[in-house]
């Protein structure tokens, strides 16, 4: 039974990502902007039965850098912009209500902590966000986990101006909870056989520019690819993705019989621009 105590909110958008979270969350409210998102919490702040959270889901966003790993709800971004017009309210509880932004590295960053104190400063409660990439593994039916492992983190002031590197690579995901695959054995010709001749070809041309020794399993990772490439057959879909500024390449294979494929790869830094050319070149 969902915990009376808790709001979840959702975007409604329709990928894979999104419905696999909404698949394991019991969300109360499903939202398609950033504004709905907004009067939502409104209305929920300073009326109504005391909360002890109130818990956003959805992918984060690697471009344009002024929003970067900000959250993104449909075609809309929630940004300090978005709380401009906003009206502070009192949390209708002793104990303050806290708000959880969940998506990937939704705490890093100037963007992403402006973000967060913008709606803290809106609202009058604690905003959390977080500090390491999120998947599917960080929810439950309740909602986001809340006492999950050097995931959320609070912004201050003092740091806002800091820029951390933005650092997206194999030790990044190890710590994030990813799991390294052995490539020959989870991948090689089961990973990638009976594909498209042009998706193929598309990985071969990849492949020569990435190390496909150096592959993770992360599912359902909350964040919006900077660009992506589809394909269909008879007995599945999948998809191609580039990640967080041409850092990450995701295949995705989900089959009809319901069998799911999906390898993430870090693209070193010497190699982004080429790898980001080889999307850019990819005919429709």
């Amino acid at each position: 039974m969902p915990d009376p105590r808790r709001l979840i909110i959702s975007s409604n958008g329709s990928d894979s990502w999104l419905r696999s979270a909404r698949s394991i969350i019991d969300a109360d409210i499903s939202v398609g902007s950033e504004q709905s998102c907004i009067d939502e919490i409104s209305k929920r702040l300073g009326i109504g039965p005391a909360l002890d959270s109130i818990e956003i889901v959805s992918h984060s966003t690697s471009e344009p850098a002024e929003q970067r790993n900000c959250l993104k709800i449909r075609d809309s971004v929630l940004d300090s912009s978005s709380f401009s017009t906003a009206t502070k309210l009192a949390a209708s509880s002793a104990q303050p209500t806290r708000v959880y932004i969940a998506g990937c590295l939704t705490a890093d960053g100037s963007s992403a902590r402006g973000a967060l104190m913008a709606m803290e400063k809106a609202f009058g409660v604690p905003v959390l966000g977080t500090t390491r990439l999120m998947s599917t593994a960080d929810l439950d039916s309740d909602g986001v986990l809340r006492d999950a492992k050097d995931l959320w983190s609070r912004p201050s002031v003092e740091r806002l101006s800091f820029r951390a590197p933005y650092a997206i690579n194999a030790m990044t995901l190890i710590q994030s909870g990813a799991v390294p695959v052995d490539f020959q054995h989870a991948g090689g010709d089961d990973a990638f056989g009976g594909m498209p001749p042009n998706i193929r070809a598309l990985l071969d041309d990849l492949f020569r520019e990435l190390d496909p020794d150096v592959a993770f399993q992360f599912p359902g990772m909350l964040a919006l690819p900077t660009r992506s490439v589809y394909f269909s057959t008879a007995i599945e879909r999948g998809e191609i993705d580039l990640l967080f500024t041409n850092r990450l390449v995701r295949i995705i294979r989900e089959f009809r019989s319901r069998r799911r494929i999906e390898l993430l790869f870090p693209v070193s830094s010497r190699h982004r621009d080429q790898v980001a050319s080889i999307f850019q070149n990819v005919r429709p």
